[in-house]
């Protein structure tokens, strides 16, 4: 796979500037006008982003008036992606229709202007965002490209296996075809078929506008976390990765993890119910054993801050909180349901763990070829985590 070369003249000098202003923190302005046919007045739109930590926040709400509707916002990072959402109270849409439009943004797009009728909303014309129509353009041209294979595949013509190649192939030699563009990135971060090496890969060949873009720093993350991940392991040390705590402060759960002698990590969420189920019976085990060098560290991968904080309030846990930085559930541990729970020695060695992840092969009890160490039923759960910590903290006691 091969990107070409920065094309050297004015045009790069000015998206270099552009870009350079950007990075320095002077947030680039822009506006979102509609002029939408048939738009009643008083209509509720929304402007929403996707933020750092990958959730989507509303940044803004407008309503209609005269059949148009107007944003007025600013641009953190090039290559973001942003949403146009109409609330629905007001107009009924075909049941199958969408009620937002995706918007690609970076320096250029100063002025987007979306023009089209209510009665086919959100297939509107959208001008002034090239980015965006290079977007639209891959996508009809994935589509049609994966109906031929759909074809192929139905017709006995091609293997699943055959399909699968001509598809890796076809989508890297688009990425290609896009030479510097922002969305090479958010492609190559969001196809999920696509192996480490092929996004590594990718990676390398990437400008430096590109690797600094909104997703490009996300597809750094997400390599580094996957190569963390590989050291995961009963005896390995625990990847390091940051919290926030409620007070804002940063801290290394590797770090806090060294302050007792042994530490439970503990994936939860505000809207998780089986997550604040299991909340009575970490306080049981808790008091049994704080005092005696057991600690609990709950790491929230929540969306929303002010919900996390409302649940702590509800919960009154006596341990420390923390929110995830950037995204270690997924990226590192790879997650793939909550409550999960990873138990900590003092030198931060993994010494259990109960989770579901997408790189944990039960069947093989490996977690990438490292040995799941299994005590009773696996679980760091209900009265399997009291007997587990009584017997460790005893054992010691022993050895002492």
């Amino acid at each position: 796979m091969k990107f070409k070369s920065l094309k050297y003249g004015t045009v790069f000098l000015i998206m270099l500037i552009c870009m350079i202003s950007i990075v320095n923190g002077q947030a680039k302005k822009y506006t979102i006008s509609g002029h939408i046919a048939n738009l009643p007045d008083g209509v509720t739109f929304y402007l929403i982003q996707v933020g750092n930590d990958g959730g989507a926040d509303t940044i803004s709400r407008v309503k209609s008036k005269n059949q148009q509707f107007i944003f007025k916002s600013s641009l953190e990072n090039e290559g973001q992606l942003a949403f146009v959402k109409m609330d629905t109270l007001k107009v009924k849409l075909e049941s199958r229709s969408k009620t937002w439009l995706t918007l690609f943004l970076d320096s250029s797009s100063s002025n987007i202007r979306l023009k089209g009728d209510i009665k086919v909303w959100p297939d509107v014309e959208i001008s002034g965002s090239e980015l965006t129509k290079q977007f639209e353009q891959f996508n009809s041209q994935l589509k049609t490209f994966a109906n031929i294979l759909n074809q192929k595949l139905k017709g006995n013509k091609l293997t699943f296996e055959e399909v699968q190649k001509e598809y890796g192939i076809w989508y890297l030699n688009k990425m290609d075809s896009l030479n510097d563009s922002y969305i090479v990135p958010y492609l190559l971060f969001k196809n999920g078929t696509l192996d480490i090496m092929a996004r590594e890969a990718g990676l390398l060949k990437m400008s430096d506008k590109q690797k600094n873009s909104f997703y490009g720093k996300k597809l750094k993350d997400m390599i580094s976390g996957i190569k963390a991940s590989k050291n995961i392991g009963i005896g390995k040390v625990i990847p390091d990765f940051e919290i926030k705590t409620p007070e804002g402060k940063t801290k290394s759960v590797r770090k806090l993890a060294t302050q007792a002698k042994y530490t439970l990590i503990d994936f939860w969420a505000y809207w998780c119910k089986p997550c604040r189920d299991e909340i009575p019976n970490l306080k049981k085990v808790y008091a049994a054993f704080q005092d005696r060098g057991f600690n609990i560290l709950s790491i929230s991968t929540d969306p929303s801050v002010l919900k996390w904080k409302q649940a702590l309030k509800e919960d009154n846990t006596p341990w420390l909180n923390g929110m995830q930085v950037e995204n270690p559930s997924k990226d590192i541990f790879g997650l793939t349901a909550i409550p999960a729970y990873i138990l900590l020695n003092d030198k931060a060695e993994i010494i259990q763990m109960d989770i579901n992840s997408k790189y944990f092969s039960e069947s093989l009890g490996t977690i990438r070829g490292a040995p799941i160490f299994v005590v009773d039923s696996k679980r760091l759960r209900v009265d399997d985590l009291y007997k587990l910590i009584e017997v460790m903290l005893e054992e010691d006691k022993l050895k002492n």
